[in-house]
């Protein structure tokens, strides 16, 4: 939608120029065309960003925990990789403890279960 806005203000403005002076309509065709390039390509960068940040939350959903933050810049896509980070290791060391807990009760219910039967017998 910005994309075609723009597009629209550019050749109105460039239409608007034309009757005024042709090299000036040029000029702001020109610009306005380099200025609409430049936004595109930023777009395109952001969304594939997003798009990668995207893959890793599926991943984690997944059960996979080992993603790296080796590629880390400036930027709020960063700061929200850095936090999606935190909250991955936080997951990893809940889910650690959570499989130790469970080892931990299985064994303890097996003791238990070797403690009542061993006077019975």
């Amino acid at each position: 939608m910005p994309l075609a806005l723009g597009a629209c203000l550019t050749v109105l403005a460039a239409g608007a120029l034309f009757f005024l002076n042709r090299l000036c309509a040029a000029i702001s065709l020109a610009l306005g065309g380099a200025l609409l390039l430049l936004f595109w390509l930023y777009t395109r960068k952001r969304y594939r960003r997003l798009g990668e940040l995207n893959n890793y939350l599926s991943l984690v959903c997944a059960g996979n925990y080992e993603l790296e933050i080796a590629d880390n810049t400036e930027g709020e896509l960063s700061v929200l990789k850095n936090n999606l980070y935190k909250v991955i290791a936080l997951l990893k060391s809940s889910n650690e403890a959570l499989a130790r807990d469970k080892v931990y009760l299985a064994d303890a219910l097996a003791d238990i279960s070797h403690q009542l039967k061993t006077p019975l017998t």
